[in-house]
């Protein structure tokens, strides 16, 4: 892999609440100081962003497709609060690419049948991959799911990488459901991809989640049910 070549583009999307100049010392602000000095990459930052990540993440699609509709393009969907701590990163993009269209950090291959409805609420033998956890001091909460690559049904939103060619070809878009602004965004965009004929899958990326958001928090019960709304046959079909 070549940074020169200009075929190939990769690009971070998010959206963050502070500005240009507080987003520098966010977690992912902080990382992508440091990947820049791996390989040349896009920045979509969506600064002092009060819209639903489904809307702006759609936005960069339309984006991106009018600017690279005939290069190698993977857009990487990421929460700001995410430390991406591993060097090779775009090499491990860049294979994971040759194997599913979409990846993620960790997921299922199973179903959610069970309430709450989340990935990681499935069957534990249908899990994969690995998530870190800051804690005081330089200590980490290690979460492991399961042996990774693996190919899913669901990945947690945390970070989604897809081929942004593929992805227009399927016509797959973010739900952009006023419930699912911040939740069940995730999982509603696995099940068009699937739906699609996108595969998705887990690859082993370092990162580390430095999520301050409490668990239930406010708006979960209303974006839960309306999941389940469109779709409760969620236990018979993929």
């Amino acid at each position: 892999m070549s940074e020169k070549d200009e075929n190939l583009k990769f690009i971070f999307v998010a959206g963050t609440r502070a500005t240009e100049e507080l987003f520098q010392e966010l977690p992912l602000g902080r990382s992508l100081s440091i990947l820049r000095k791996i390989q040349s990459f896009e920045e979509c930052i969506f600064y002092r962003n009060n819209e639903g990540l489904p809307r702006i993440y759609n936005e960069a699609i339309h984006q991106y497709r009018e600017k690279y509709s005939n290069k190698t393009c993977i857009l990487i969907f990421v929460h700001d609060d995410v430390w991406i701590n591993d060097v090779f990163l775009f090499e491990k993009l860049l294979k994971a690419r040759g194997e599913f269209n979409i990846v993620g950090l960790a997921g299922t291959s199973g179903k959610l049948c069970n309430r709450p409805i989340s990935w990681w609420n499935s069957l534990i033998n249908t899990q994969s991959g690995a998530v870190a956890h800051p804690l005081s001091g330089n200590q980490y909460c290690f979460c492991y799911y399961g042996v990774t690559p693996q190919w899913c049904n669901f990945i947690d939103g945390l970070f989604i990488a897809v081929d942004l060619q593929e992805v227009l070809k399927a016509e797959v878009t973010f739900d952009e459901d006023p419930l699912f602004k911040f939740d069940f965004y995730d999982l509603s965009f696995c099940k068009r991809a699937i739906s699609a004929g996108l595969t998705i899958g887990t690859w082993p990326i370092w990162c580390s989640h430095d999520s301050k958001r409490p668990w239930p928090h406010p708006g979960i019960v209303e974006a839960e049910a309306r999941y389940f709304e469109k779709y409760s046959r969620c236990c018979e079909t993929v």
